[in-house]
């Protein structure tokens, strides 16, 4: 891209030139809502993090502990898979972690925090039963 002339670079930055905007086209407007901001993100995860991330979304600023995310998801919280969903969703930002405990990142839940909205793809029965036995232990 560089030797084509689409990107620039200086002081540690990279940015699309005018010839790198017009050989790409029309770009979609950037997702202005959290709603917007997970479905993006989910679509772009590989297995398990777009369920473990629009699992926390539903959270809103509730911290949920590894085991009853898991539990709500079907899953286990160790092994290979898991771990390697939870170090996609750290290493792009998209959650916040206090030791096993984690949440969606600020800009992901706002909006679904007390339920409103709609996450698709989670049993929100099943997340509102997890999420109040994770209450009660804390």
């Amino acid at each position: 891209m560089r030797e084509s002339g689409y990107v620039s670079e200086g002081n540690d930055l990279i940015a699309a030139t005018e010839a790198g905007l017009k050989a790409a086209g029309e770009v979609p407007p950037a997702p202005s809502s959290a709603a917007e901001r997970l479905a993006m993100w989910c679509g772009r995860l590989p297995s398990p993090a777009p369920e473990i991330l629009r699992a926390l979304a539903v959270q809103g600023d509730h911290m949920m502990d590894a085991a009853d995310l898991a539990a709500a998801l079907g899953k286990k919280p160790t092994g290979g898979h898991w771990n390697s969903g939870i170090a996609v969703l750290r290493n792009n930002g998209l959650i916040e972690a206090d030791g096993r405990r984690f949440r969606a990142s600020e800009l992901l839940r706002s909006g679904w925090a007390g339920g409103s909205g709609r996450c698709p793809s989670i049993d929100r029965n099943a997340l509102a039963r997890v999420t109040e036995q994770a209450v009660r232990k804390s």
